[in-house]
C-alpha cells in the first residue's frame, strides 16, 4: 500500500522514516477502507477520492516546485490506494486473505521505493537552491559594479565573491559581504568615503549600513552590507559560562552580522560613553560578569 504519511517529505531523515511512514500510511488506508466498506459506501467513492487526492498532489507539487519523479510517485500511491479500496468495497471487504495479501505486497513495494524517490527529490531541491543562490549572487555582483562606478566613480575589475551572512533567529539573511577587485588604481579608502551614499542608494533600513574595509590586497575592498540591524535583538547573558583566564579573549556582544564581538581587556583601560539609555550600564554589567568568570584575577567594583 502507498506511502501516504502526514507530511510531504519522502526523503530519508524527514519527519517519518521509510518504515514508520509506510506503516502509518498503510494502516491509515486500511482503516479508511474498512470504515467505508462497513458503511456500505459504493466502490466509486474510492475512485473519486483517489482522483481528488491526485489533483491535490499535482497542485501541491506545482506550488512547491517538486520534481516530476516524486510527484509521479505520490500519484501512483494515490491510484494504488483508490484501486485497492474500490476493489475491496466491490468484493468481500478489506479483511479477506486476498485483499490483505495485496495490501501487504503493495505496502512493501511502494515503501521500498520511497527512500530512492526521496533522495532524488532532495538532490533536485539542492540543485534548485544552488541555482537560485548563483542567480542572486550574479545579480548582486552586477548591482554593486554599477553602484561603485556611479556613486564612488571607481572602476570595478571583478566582483570576486558575494557571501550571505548566516541566518539569525529573526531573519534568514541579515546581510551579505561583497569582495571586489578595483581597477584603475582605485583604493578602498575612496569607496569608504562613499559608504553613507551607498547605503542611501541601497535604501537600507534604519540601523543598517555599508561597512567598508580593505581586502586581501591593495586593490581589494570588502563591503559588509547589513540589511537587518542585529544590534536591536535582545541577547540574554549565557547561563552556562565556562571559567576562563585573563589572558583569553571573550565576547561581550555581537556585530551587525551577528558574529561575536571578541575583546581582550588584560592590562587595558576601557572608557564607555554614550547617550542616556544607550546601554552603558548594561555593557558595564557584561564586562563585570565576564571578568568574574576569570580564575586568575580579582574583580573589584567601586560605585
Amino acid at each position: 500500500m502507498p506511502l501516504l504519511h502526514a507530511g510531504w517529505d519522502v526523503a530519508p531523515g524527514g519527519r517519518f522514516g521509510p518504515v514508520t511512514g509506510t506503516a502509518t500510511a498503510a494502516l491509515g488506508v486500511l482503516f479508511a477502507t474498512a470504515t467505508g466498506h462497513f458503511n456500505d459506501l459504493p466502490w466509486w467513492y474510492a475512485v473519486v477520492a483517489g482522483l481528488a487526492g491526485t489533483a491535490a498532489v499535482a497542485v501541491a507539487a506545482a506550488r512547491r516546485g517538486t520534481s516530476g519523479g516524486s510527484t509521479a510517485y505520490r500519484a501512483v500511491c494515490m491510484a494504488c490506494a483508490a484501486g485497492w479500496a474500490a476493489w475491496t468495497w466491490a468484493g468481500g471487504g478489506p479483511y479477506t486473505p486476498g485483499a490483505l495479501l495485496a495490501w501487504a505486497v503493495g505496502t512493501a513495494a511502494l515503501g521500498a521505493l520511497a527512500p530512492g524517490v526521496g533522495r532524488r527529490e532532495a538532490a533536485a531541491v539542492e540543485r534548485r537552491t544552488a541555482a537560485l543562490a548563483l542567480t542572486a549572487r550574479t545579480r548582486r555582483a552586477q548591482e554593486w559594479t554599477v553602484l561603485l562606478a556611479g556613486i564612488c566613480k571607481v572602476a570595478v575589475e571583478e566582483v570576486v565573491a558575494v557571501e550571505p551572512w548566516p541566518p539569525t533567529a529573526g531573519c534568514d539573511e541579515p546581510g551579505y559581504t561583497v569582495e571586489v577587485r578595483l581597477g584603475g588604481g582605485a583604493t578602498w579608502g575612496e569607496v569608504a568615503a562613499c559608504a553613507g551614499r551607498l547605503a542611501s542608494k541601497m535604501r537600507l533600513p534604519y540601523g543598517c549600513g555599508v561597512n567598508v574595509s580593505q581586502g586581501n590586497g591593495a586593490d581589494m575592498v570588502l563591503l559588509a552590507v547589513s540589511t537587518r540591524d542585529a544590534l536591536r535583538d535582545e541577547i540574554p547573558y549565557p547561563e552556562d559560562c565556562p571559567m576562563r583566564s585573563a589572558n583569553d579573549d571573550y565576547d561581550i556582544g555581537v556585530r551587525r552580522d551577528s558574529s561575536k564581538r571578541m575583546v581582550n581587556t588584560r592590562e587595558n583601560s576601557i572608557l564607555i560613553g554614550g547617550k542616556k539609555g544607550g546601554g552603558k550600564t548594561t555593557l558595564t554589567y557584561s564586562l563585570i560578569g565576564r571578568h568574574a568568570e576569570m580564575v586568575d584575577q580579582i574583580t573589584c567594583v567601586i560605585d
